[in-house]
């Protein structure tokens, strides 16, 4: 047997659980195997005590349970200890440790999935690109791969699929909450698995659910919804087009008229094209096999609907079309015509 050591730390910020009837609980866990022995370590860096529910891990389609309940006092960490059997074939198997404890009255869990080598290490050469999620009840997680088929979804117990749909190139899974009125996030966890050759190969990639928070970036990007945005390019289109084509008016009221919306159309289909950009990409995906391509698209949705593009409309975009909105006609009509 090989000794292999796992050390997984989850930080305060997944468990900062943050509504009026919850705690804020800020847990670390992280677990380590000697030969056939397996420690999970629980540290509490709460400002108050947690209660533990229970505690168990996974390996090899085998359940190992305690029974135990413990407090653990604020600053303080607790070991428990298994004793696992060893896996029909020489690898690497995913080892899931989960937590189960209490908040307030409700039972949350925490999970984590980390590699157990057994005898030889076995990595399952497979890419896998999992989106961060953030919804309220309901939401999706989207896992992009060359084989999606192989790949499956480990989340906290209160978390439900209740639904999996499998394309060329991605997996979808339909999630909902048990947890009513809790803003959580958790990491979550995707794991794939196969045997070669009398050996286990596995491979795990992994994103962030966030659970109570309003719909993500990909759905409420901007204040101005898609079609009002289009409508409105197209009228300012149409406006500037007869102002400077068909009407010809050298009067100053026409001339500040036409450049402020040509500017409006010009401002209005880049705040259009910024807000999909990202289902446009996504969209592609369907029709282009083309690697390269698939890989800095792949690369440039996940930054899309990241925090520093949700905050580049939040404090910029709306506020700056609103603002030429409302101060360009006067500016080019008193100061620029």
């Amino acid at each position: 047997m090989i000794l292999r050591s796992f050390s997984l730390c989850l930080l305060a910020f997944f468990l900062s659980l943050k509504c009026a009837f919850s705690a804020d609980i800020q847990l670390t866990l992280s677990h380590y195997s000697v030969d056939e022995q397996v420690t999970v370590v629980i540290e509490n860096n709460s400002l108050e005590k947690v209660q533990i529910d229970a505690v168990y891990i996974e390996l090899a389609h085998q359940k190992y349970e305690t029974a135990s309940q413990k407090v653990i006092p604020p600053e303080e960490k607790r070991n428990f200890c298994f004793k696992v059997k060893n896996p029909p074939f020489p690898g690497s198997y995913p080892l899931t440790a989960t937590i189960r404890y209490f908040n307030d009255g409700q039972v949350l869990s925490l999970r984590h999935v980390g590699l157990f080598h057994y005898k030889a290490s076995s990595i399952l050469d497979i890419s896998c690109f999992a989106e961060d999620v953030i919804m309220k009840e309901e939401g999706d997680i989207v896992i992009r791969s060359a084989q999606p088929q192989l790949w499956n979804l480990i989340l906290p117990e209160e978390i439900n699929i209740v639904s999996v749909s499998t394309f060329e190139d991605s997996k979808i899974f339909h999630l909902k909450t048990n947890v009513t009125g809790l803003r959580n996030k958790y990491p979550f966890f995707v794991v794939a698995e196969d045997d070669i050759q009398w050996k286990h190969r596995t491979a795990i990639c992994s994103g962030t659910l966030g659970v109570g928070f309003d719909a993500g970036i990909s759905v409420s990007r901007g204040k101005i919804p898609s079609n009002v945005l289009l409508v409105q390019a197209i009228l300012f289109l149409c406006v500037t087009y007869y102002i400077l084509m068909m009407l010809r008016s050298r009067a100053r009221f026409s001339i500040a008229l036409g450049k402020y919306t040509a500017r409006m159309f010009l401002i209005t289909a880049l705040y259009y094209c910024l807000k999909n950009v990202d289902s446009w990409l996504d969209y592609s995906l369907s029709y282009i096999n083309f690697e390269p391509y698939r890989y800095l698209a792949t690369v440039a949705i996940d930054n899309f609907r990241g925090s520093n593009y949700e905050y580049f409309f939040k404090y910029f975009v709306d506020f700056y079309w609103s603002a030429c909105f409302l101060f360009s006609f006067p500016y080019l009509y008193y100061l620029d015509s």
